[in-house]
């Protein structure tokens, strides 16, 4: 094979430990054997380049082979053609980490799923949404890089990352959806984009250890189970034209001592506060008057801590 050829091959990095190695690797000696990991057949079998319909790009597959190895760099092109799609690395329990370039636009559903090892991630700014799943359940995740350009962020996207301590969401960003953090159990810190006006279920359940919220949109709606079982959190503030509180949003919030909730409330859900053993204040920015007419869903002693806290009307926000 002419060394042009094999550069070529090698346009892809699989660095597994400092040997080499892989499983389809043979175990010997000599520097000639370690060459043929790099051949045609080596690298065909371990990685699939597939073409676009269009024949406009291709997209680099793990095809789930790549087991043994620890650092993986995706090229920018592939046969003179840009590589704009990452997929099939899904439960690589040795992957650390993965350099993926600028060409790339998308990453396949649940690309990385169930990747244990997988510690830091860089999301290019070309990469305009991520997928469902597709970082769920790396347990060893602590780091992520999300670069300006994404626009959207696909339910479970970070489902399970129990190492994940803080993300910063970049301004790009419009619409998160569903569980995007369930299970984030380490994540302490979080920032929310003016653009984002809308966050579905579940999207911080189980984030025990979340005690910093920020968030810079005017207006946001958080739908059922938003902050389920953080019980770590200790303060949160409702943006000005909040109508709704949706049921379980704070439930098992044990550490919750104060929310502040506007005038333009109508309703509170079900168990909304249940369990919020540690609330005392809320600080309502209408007249008693209004917070008398806020239907409240009192079921079989649903929201008791509500009623036990503190009321400060006509609240003004510093």
């Amino acid at each position: 094979m002419k060394t042009k050829e094999i550069y070529k091959l090698l346009a892809v990095a699989f660095l597994c430990g400092s040997v080499l190695i892989t499983s389809s690797c043979k175990e010997e000696e000599s520097s000639d054997s370690i060459k043929t990991q790099y051949d045609e057949a080596y690298f065909l079998e371990n990685l699939t380049f597939i073409l676009n319909e269009e024949g406009t790009g291709y997209e680099a597959n793990g095809t789930g082979k790549l087991l043994d190895c620890e650092h993986v760099i995706i090229p920018s092109e592939y046969n003179s053609l840009p590589v704009i799609g990452v997929d099939g690395f899904a439960h690589s329990p040795k992957l650390k980490t993965i350099d993926i370039p600028d060409s790339v636009t998308y990453l396949g559903i649940s690309a990385f799923a169930s990747c244990s090892a997988l510690k830091e991630i860089t999301i290019p700014g070309s990469i305009t949404w991520l997928t469902h799943d597709v970082f769920k359940n790396c347990k060893a995740l602590e780091t992520v890089n999300l670069q300006e350009g994404l626009e959207s962020i696909f339910d479970d996207a970070f489902y399970g990352c129990s190492s994940l301590k803080s993300v910063v969401i970049p301004e790009t960003v419009t619409y998160i959806q569903g569980s995007v953090f369930q299970g984030c159990s380490s994540l302490e810190t979080i920032v929310l984009p003016k653009g984002v006006y809308n966050l579905d279920d579940y999207i911080f359940e189980g984030c025990s250890s979340l005690k910093n919220i920020t968030i810079n949109s005017s207006s946001i709606t958080i739908g059922k189970y938003g902050f389920y079982g953080c019980s770590s959190l200790e303060k949160f503030a409702f943006t000005p034209s909040t109508k709704t509180i949706s049921a379980f949003i704070f439930s098992g919030c044990t550490s919750l001592k104060e929310v502040i909730i506007p005038e333009t409330v109508t309703k509170i859900g079900y168990d909304a506060f249940a369990s919020c053993t540690s609330l005392e204040t809320i600080y309502f920015e209408g007249s008693e008057e209004k917070w008398n007419k806020i239907s409240i869903d009192t079921t079989n002693g649903s929201n008791g801590c509500l009623f036990e806290a503190n009321v400060i009307f006509n609240y003004v926000r510093p």
